[in-house]
């Protein structure tokens, strides 16, 4: 947690991570850490982790994307994911996410068949945050 002040008023800033594993056609990758935007719905992968991961292109034409500030374009598909932590991991879920060109993003997680599946619980006083997924 990070606060930001402008003329003398705080906001705090808060980041929501998350370990993701993605299917691929040999089993499950590596977990790797990714940023959860409560505020975005679809989620950007960035090339060197859709690449290997099982997807399937949902259009085939590049959409123009602007991710923190920065422009680019992505490929908007079907990828299966796993949100893990050291002890256990979610189901499966298939989520929609544009497919970078490239790795200069972050891979950034949208809400929509994340956060749509799961209960968020956060609790800022203690800086603890954890997504409960159901079966």
């Amino acid at each position: 947690m990070q606060a930001y002040t402008q003329t003398n008023v705080i906001v705090r800033l808060i980041r929501l991570n998350a370990r993701v594993s993605f299917r691929t056609l040999g089993g499950w990758a590596e977990a790797r850490g990714a940023i959860v935007d409560t505020g975005g719905p679809v989620s950007f992968i960035p090339r060197s982790l859709w690449e290997n991961a099982t997807h399937q292109l949902i259009g085939d034409t590049d959409s123009p994307l602007y991710i923190a500030g920065t422009s680019t374009t992505g490929k908007l598909a079907w990828v299966i994911i796993r949100v893990q932590d050291d002890q256990q991991a979610s189901p499966s879920l298939r989520i929609k996410a544009y497919l970078l060109p490239d790795d200069t993003q972050p891979l950034v997680l949208g809400f929509e068949d994340v956060l749509t599946d799961a209960v968020l619980h956060s609790d800022f006083q203690n800086r603890t945050a954890y997504m409960e997924f159901r079966p």
